[in-house]
């Protein structure tokens, strides 16, 4: 006998009475209250505990629905409750659905979107009748959603996201936090209620059914570096502070917090505040941070005055060698170009419903976040080199304005060299500038230089001429296969040899700041290390080499006899 669950309005005595037909009534719960009053009532979410949590427990064989079920025709309530029945996965989600309306197809359509339910596969329009109910059923055509017919449905149909922007930033997020909860397995009461939403919500149901997530096993998102690593974002506590926990808790090397505040009420001025005294407290190697971080930012639609971009702007001039990356759902070109320019080390796109465009986006986010937090660590030398930079560009002591003008812009260029990832032409810029004090301190006229007591000192004295050249050098050669280099001691040379930037370096060293033959020793090999980059093509992948470089561009810049 052919079961058929009955759909009708609480106290609306139904019209299906057929003894040939097992039917199962079912009372639409009335709802007591105008919706449009109580800003609580979401009417998904009473369809979903309400009705489908009941119905779904009800094995049938058809369903017959009035297209609208509630005091308001017009809210069609009827037909949400069969999107709801279509995009649930229940054992009712394929069965045929009838719907009842005196109204015809070509009118109804005009009235409402939902109603484009009815032109698909599955559906059937019949007027309020209980011989047509019974004339359909008996020509035997009546059949279950096949897989490929679900899934034309599901890519015909289209939900739009709610038109208000706070709502839709609450959603893209509920939506980010499901999706990445699901792929690292994690759970907890804020997440349990997020995915409570987004199986009720029938914007949600429409694309976990468009863009179902994928079954993964949990990979293992273990980062290389190490580091303290800490996330700043208005909706820490509503799922995303437990995600993150543990995507960071594979990384055992990494230490990572959150900055459990409430900025509600607070304003942008206020936010930038408690964030940047925070980061000065915590000092973090990395920052994850949020664009919108209150209400009014979700009226803004220039960049520069969301509040993580103010917050992006203040970090940065605290020490651009702070690594942060942008964690937000918008996705406009011209906002990550924008964020780029300024100094954001990465950009993280939130699973929002709008930027899905395959089922393993949210895996490959996590994977991409993976890449920008070891990316990150690999740099957290960069706030340390900053400031040494800036404590040699402090340094104007020595009297050569030229030398302290050109030297400064090396050290600029090499910083801008080093952030885009040119570790070898940043060496190369900062070792030149030291050369060029080496050859401004040599007098070329008779080899001699001003040593650190003020006296003209000769570091070669010429005692005979060409032919029977001969000269005393106050430098000795020393070969050595890291670097060879010139250490202090007086030796006779009987062949004219070149003056080169290695000797003129060496003999400032020694003579004008006071080192002694084993920082001369570390001369050579960085002067070793300059001419394989030069002309070897060797790659830097350390910054030990240039912080040597800027503190003694610091010496250099802040003695003077």
């Amino acid at each position: 006998m052919t079961k058929i669950l009955n759909i009708n309005p609480e106290n609306i005595k139904t019209i299906f009475n057929n003894e040939n037909y097992k039917i199962i009534d079912f009372s639409f719960p009335s709802i007591s209250f105008d919706p449009k009053e109580s800003s609580d009532f979401n009417i998904d979410s009473f369809i979903c505990k309400r009705v489908i949590n009941e119905i779904s427990k009800i094995e049938c064989d058809l369903i017959v629905i009035p297209v609208s079920l509630t005091v308001n025709f017009l809210e069609f309530v009827g037909l949400r409750l069969a999107y709801h029945i279509r995009l649930t996965s229940t054992q009712n989600q394929y069965k045929p659905i009838i719907f009842l309306s005196d109204i015809n197809l070509n009118e109804l359509l005009k009235l409402n979107d939902l109603c484009e339910i009815l032109y698909a596969n599955g559906s059937y329009l019949l007027k309020t009748n209980e011989a047509e109910l019974v004339a359909l059923i008996e020509t035997g055509k009546l059949r279950d959603l096949s897989q490929n017919d679900f899934k034309i449905f599901v890519n015909k149909i289209n939900f739009s996201s709610p038109e208000n922007y706070l709502s839709n930033h609450s959603i893209a997020n509920e939506w980010g936090i499901s999706r990445w909860a699901g792929v690292l397995k994690v759970s907890d009461e804020k997440i349990t209620q997020v995915k409570e939403n987004v199986e009720s919500l029938l914007y949600f149901k429409y694309l976990q059914n468009k863009y179902p997530p994928s079954i993964t096993i949990v990979s293992n998102y273990l980062c290389s570096g190490r580091g303290k690593v800490v996330y700043i974002d208005d909706e820490w506590n509503k799922g995303w502070k437990t995600v993150l926990e543990k995507f960071f808790s594979f990384s055992q090397q990494i230490d990572f917090s959150v900055l459990e505040e409430n900025f509600k009420d607070k304003t942008s001025c206020d936010i930038e505040r408690i964030v940047k005294d925070f980061i000065i407290s915590e000092n973090p190697d990395l920052i994850i941070l949020d664009l919108r971080l209150n209400d009014n930012d979700f009226t803004h639609n220039t960049l520069k005055l969301f509040t993580g971009y103010k917050i992006l702007e203040a970090i940065k001039a605290l020490n651009p060698g702070y690594q942060i990356i942008i964690f937000s759902a918008t996705s406009k070109i011209w906002n990550l170009l924008e964020l780029q320019k300024n100094g954001a080390n990465g950009f993280i796109l939130k699973e929002a419903p709008e930027l899905n465009v395959e089922t393993n986006y949210a895996k490959k986010s996590i994977e991409f976040l993976k890449k920008h937090v070891e990316k990150a660590l690999s740099k957290t030398k960069h706030r340390s080199i900053w400031q040494l930079m800036q404590k040699a560009k402090n340094a104007t002591n020595y009297s050569n304005s030229n030398y302290i003008s050109e030297s400064a812009i090396s050290i600029e260029i090499a910083w801008g060299l080093m952030v885009s990832g040119n570790l070898n032409y940043a060496y190369l810029s900062l070792y030149q500038a030291i050369e060029k004090y080496g050859e401004s301190e040599w007098r070329s006229s008779d080899n001699s230089m001003i040593e650190s007591s003020g006296a003209l000192i000769k570091i070669i004295e010429i005692t005979s001429p060409a032919p029977a050249y001969s000269s005393t050098w106050m430098l000795k050669y020393v070969f050595n296969r890291t670097g060879s280099y010139f250490k202090i001691e007086n030796v006779i040379i009987t062949q004219e040899e070149k003056i080169s930037a290695l000797v003129q370096v060496s003999a400032v060293c020694a003579f004008r700041l006071g080192k002694d033959d084993v920082y001369l020793q570390k001369i050579g090999m960085l002067n070793q290390l300059r001419n394989d980059i030069a002309h070897r093509g060797k790659q830097l992948n350390s910054y030990t080499e240039i912080e040597e470089l800027l503190n003694l561009l610091y010496e250099i810049r802040n003695t003077n006899i």
